[in-house]
């Protein structure tokens, strides 16, 4: 079992739902996240963490 802290800080472009890409419907946002990420010797993952903007989140899944 390997368990890890995972820790995420950068900016990201978050666009506001308009029909058409423009530069108007684009902004700059800072993302930041703190997470713990847990993987098997037979391959799942397993994620969990909290960051801005996307708030709590989870996830399973395959390592490879």
């Amino acid at each position: 079992m390997n368990a890890h802290l995972e820790l995420v800080l950068g900016i990201g472009y978050l666009h506001n739902g308009s029909p058409e890409l423009t530069l108007e419907s684009i902004a700059v946002s800072p993302v930041i996240s703190a997470g713990y990420r847990n993987e098997k010797k037979n391959g799942y993952v397993f994620r969990a963490g909290i960051g801005y903007p996307e708030g709590v989140y989870a996830g399973i899944g395959l390592g490879f």
